[in-house]
């Protein structure tokens, strides 16, 4: 059996669990009224846009800080788009969401000098585009 991991852009990232991958509908709707009363609804496809939060626990999923430094690096580059394939082998293209704080990192060990081999709870959150 071969073993499979998240990577993005060629970068090896922890198993995390998709935490919202089901709390996105492909459908918009809006819904309004017209000046004379009548219901306007629109309904289309959404072609983009989804977003995407890989996050652990407390317990599982840890990233390492050289891995760590490694997404910093690419969350610093505006406008960037990277390719994020999931362990089953899924391919996205994707943006950091940086309005909601693209990238959430709490050491395991508190130390006041981390080492690259250290470990980090992380949350990597981006968006379909």
């Amino acid at each position: 059996m071969i073993e499979r991991h998240h990577s993005l852009d060629g970068i090896e990232l922890p198993d995390l669990p998709w935490s919202d991958e089901l709390n996105w509908a492909p459908i918009a709707q809006n819904v309004d009224y017209g000046l004379a009363g009548a219901l306007i609804v629109q309904v289309g496809e959404r072609r983009a846009g989804r977003p995407i939060t890989l996050a652990g626990d407390d317990a599982t999923n840890y990233c390492s800080r050289a891995v760590l430094l490694q997404l910093y690096q690419l969350a610093s580059m505006p406008g960037k788009v990277m390719v994020l394939t999931l362990a089953d082998g899924r391919r996205f293209d994707v943006m950091w969401r940086h309005g909601e704080g693209a990238i959430e990192a709490r050491p395991i060990e508190h130390k006041i000098v981390q080492g690259p081999d250290d470990e980090y709870n992380v949350t990597l959150r981006f968006l379909t585009v």
